[in-house]
């Protein structure tokens, strides 16, 4: 699985005076008018908001994955003759958004 990183990066391309320093988990830009490198705040910010957003996505997904769990074991009732007609189709329903949602389709 790629890093955060390596996702951002697919997205918005770092440019080629940028670099990324692993010891600091920061991209950094060399200027040669300068005797140390100064930190590259706009990509910095961007990666951060990023993965943030990477981090609530795979929360919310978990969420989405621990419903069809449960789903597929109301489904299980349903099949031994433990649950009624209307709620199996509403479940079913539900359960089908789920997994496309997560691509298990």
């Amino acid at each position: 699985m790629k890093s955060y990183r390596e996702q951002f990066e697919e997205v918005w391309p770092v440019p080629d005076y940028a670099t990324w320093c692993r010891s600091t988990g920061m991209y950094w830009y060399l200027r040669h008018d300068l005797e140390s490198p100064l930190e590259f705040k706009e990509w910095n910010d961007r990666l951060d908001t990023f993965a943030r957003c990477q981090e609530t996505t795979d929360v919310y997904l978990s969420l989405v994955d621990e419903l069809v769990n449960e789903l597929d074991e109301i489904a299980g009732w349903v099949e031994a003759g433990r649950a009624d007609g209307d709620y199996v189709i509403r479940a079913t329903r539900l359960t089908d958004r789920a997994k496309q949602i997560l691509g298990r389709e």
